[in-house]
């Protein structure tokens, strides 16, 4: 028996410790292990998240990169097509306005001179008359010359002496040479001769083409045979054969006669006997420099245009073109051939030597054609492709790098937190531990994890949902809205674009479900605050000077206000109007606005003394006015909607501040009747006559007693000694 009971208590002992809940035991242990789970997981999300950071920052920066180097690229071949095309454009215009001007000279000594005259020809004014032509033209020398054959030759000298003895002629006599020893060319010595009549290599051998007229004149080359020379020669003779105007080739520093050390050319356009354009008598010569041919055609920004110039007889020429000024560079092809894939190709031409060479055949004809490359240069290259692409990218890897730091030192910040909270859970427990048994600690957590937050969550979200408004026609109350609306701040006239349209996006969904906006509040007090004497005052300052005094008094004003819970309605000129006991009602709104109108009045006093010296504020000062009682407020919409009170305690309260005095406050008696039930009778003095009420009436009286309040009383009631109260009266 006592081993069966001792078998029994041996099994009601294991009973009882089956009982306890060992799995329950574990719960902490388990929690711990979540944990530890969580730490983990959130310690791989972090890795995950920096990879993306990193992986974000390098596939934003490239692609950045690359577009911003795409554009680039397609910048850069626009800026250079359209800079060709320019080029091209005026390269092809130039020569068009000298080939009309010469026309223009041409057909002058076609129609000033007969037939019978030709060529013992001189034209007048020949300085005067071609200097707008040669500045028009962008030349640099115009020249006359009358065609001589062997025949015309004696006579023609003969009438050249005679002209230049007598003055008639402005050119003087060429360098080393007279013009009464006739016509003279150059030698294979360099040497002046008199030009023997005949060149050799010429289809008109028996031709000379003396300049005789001249513009300008400092090189006095008057009577020279520019058919003798051999560049001259060949355009010469075909403007002879095909009666059209032709081009020279490349006439540089080692031709005869040239002081220019960079290349140029000259055309020349034939002189008519008369307007059958049958037979030529003459010829106008302009010589051009090709530098000024490519200046003042690309604007300033654009920078390193390279133009290779060329003739199939006279060689290359290169030159660069850096925004309205064009640099002869050197003789032949000197461009980079790195560029050769970007090059622009046109060629110059004569329409007339076109229209030649496509009807003719001949196969003595070869007319000089200029040929004009394009081609970009790394100075070009560096003015448009230049490396923002690849700062950019380093600054959008900086930016991402900055923000990630930010982040980490967040993250840092966050487990420092957490491991101080860890902390504190790690001796909380420990405390824990010493009070509890683990059983009972296992149940405490077990309690602890079943207990439902719903009921907190569903508390703070109807404590958040009640403060917003609810625009339906059944739930919605117009305080409700109203206060909400009034939120917004719209006392406020220079409000915020994103304020502005909140409020009114607030309107338009307002207005299209619900009645207007407006309430009645039975329990409130008006104070309207005007300035006596701000009309006379104002009219003596300046604008910026009343505005300024006005805005620095409001603003006090409006920080008194919000300390006190006041609302301000508005001000209407020097007129400042508040209002206590709504958006949100209050029963002590006589006794706020009390303290707001003294406080108010210690407030125009501060700032007019401080004002005093620089705008003369001394002679001003606050007049208020209050009244309590039931007001209509509400939201009168449409365009600019404005928050309003109406009523007679609107009306009323104006009236008390009209029927004041400067530097006080008057109350009416309802007023200081709110203030005697809040004890506060201290606060007001009778005034000794009454006021009457024009065209109103106050529970039925015209004339009605008011008080004044008593300055600084609410200040006074701060500085009496409180009642100190026993103990005893407790006990």
């Amino acid at each position: 028996m006592e081993r069966r009971g001792s078998t029994g208590r041996r099994r009601s002992k294991i009973s009882f410790l089956s009982m306890l809940p060992r799995k329950g035991s574990s719960v902490m242990e388990d929690e711990q292990q979540d944990v530890y789970k969580q730490s983990r997981a959130v310690k791989c999300i972090r890795i995950a998240m920096v990879f993306v950071l990193l992986l974000a920052a390098g596939f934003v920066s490239f692609l950045l990169f690359y577009i911003m180097k795409e554009y680039e690229i397609k910048a850069y071949e626009l800026k250079f097509e359209d800079s060709v095309v320019k080029v091209f454009e005026n390269f092809q215009l130039t020569i068009d306005q000298k080939v009309w001007i010469s026309d223009t000279l041409s057909a002058l000594y076609t129609s000033t001179f007969l037939a019978n005259e030709w060529p013992n020809v001189t034209l007048n004014n020949f300085l005067l008359q071609t200097t707008g032509e040669l500045y028009l033209s962008c030349s640099v020398m115009i020249n006359f010359a009358p065609l001589i054959s062997n025949v015309t030759r004696l006579s023609w000298e003969a009438y050249a002496s005679e002209m230049y003895n007598n003055g008639s002629n402005e050119n003087g006599n060429a360098i080393f040479w007279n013009v009464s020893d006739g016509i003279f060319s150059l030698n294979s010595n360099d040497e002046l001769i008199y030009d023997p009549g005949y060149e050799e290599g010429s289809i008109f051998p028996n031709v000379l083409l003396p300049i005789w007229q001249t513009n300008p004149n400092a090189l006095g080359m008057t009577m020279f045979d520019q058919h003798s020379e051999s560049i001259r020669q060949n355009a010469i003779d075909d403007m002879l054969l095909y009666k059209e105007p032709a081009l020279t080739n490349f006439i540089d520093e080692g031709n005869f006669f040239i002081e220019e050390k960079n290349p140029g050319t000259i055309l020349f356009y034939p002189i008519f006997k008369d307007y059958s354009y049958e037979e030529i008598v003459g010829s106008v010569s302009m010589k051009f420099l090709w530098d000024d041919v490519f200046s003042n055609i690309l604007p300033n920004y654009v920078k390193g245009i390279v133009c290779v110039l060329s003739t199939p007889t006279g060689g290359s020429y290169t030159y660069e073109i850096n925004g309205e000024e064009a640099t002869f560079i050197d003789k032949g092809d000197r461009h980079d051939s790195r560029y050769d894939d970007s090059v622009k190709t046109k060629t110059l031409s004569l329409n007339a030597l076109l229209n030649i060479t496509s009807s003719m055949n001949t196969t003595n004809y070869e007319p000089v054609i200029y040929t004009l490359k394009i081609y970009p240069s790394d100075n070009f290259k560096a003015v448009n492709r230049t490396r923002k692409p690849q700062y950019l990218m380093m600054g959008v890897l900086l930016i991402f790098l900055f923000t990630s730091g930010f982040f980490f030192l967040y993250d840092f910040l966050v487990q420092y937190h957490h491991k101080a909270i860890s902390r504190i859970a790690a001796n909380s427990n420990r405390i824990v531990k010493s009070l509890f048994p683990l059983v009972v600690r296992d149940r405490l957590f077990q309690m602890n994890s079943k207990a439902s937050p719903s009921s907190s969550c569903e508390k703070k979200k109807s404590n958040h949902l009640g403060n917003l408004p609810v625009v339906s026609n059944i739930v919605a109350k117009p305080v409700n809205i109203l206060a909400e609306f009034l939120a917004l701040d719209l006392s406020h006239t220079n409000e915020a674009p994103s304020q502005n349209k909140r409020r009114n996006s607030m309107l338009m969904s307002i207005t299209s479900v619900v009645e207007p906006i407006a309430d009645l509040f039975q329990s409130t007090t008006i104070m309207f605050a005007d300035i006596a004497g701000f009309t006379s005052w104002s009219s003596s300052h300046k604008p910026q000077e009343v505005f300024y005094f006005l805005e620095t008094l409001f603003k006090e004003f409006d920080i008194t206000a919000k300390r006190l819970g006041v609302f301000k309605v508005e001000t209407i000129g020097d007129c400042y109007v508040a209002v206590a006991g709504l958006p949100q009602p209050r029963e002590d709104h006589a006794l706020v606005m009390s303290q707001f109108a003294l406080e108010c009045q210690n407030i125009f006093t501060s700032v007019t003394k401080r004002l005093n010296e620089k705008y003369n504020t001394s002679n001003i000062l606050l007049r208020s006015g209050l009244h309590s009682g039931p007001i209509t407020a509400g939201i009168l919409r449409g365009d600019k909607s404005r928050f309003q009170l109406f009523g007679d305690s609107w009306d009323l309260a104006n009236r008390m501040e009209s029927a004041g005095e400067s530097s006080k406050v008057h109350v009416s008696y309802v007023t200081a009747d709110l203030l005697k039930a809040s004890k506060k009778q201290h606060w007001i003095i009778p005034r000794n006559d009454l006021v009457h009420l024009k065209g109103k009436t106050l529970h039925g009286q015209h004339s009605i007693k008011t008080f004044w309040l008593v300055p600084n009383a609410h200040i006074n009631d701060l500085k009496r000694p409180r009642r100190r109260i026993s103990l005893k009266n407790f006990i």
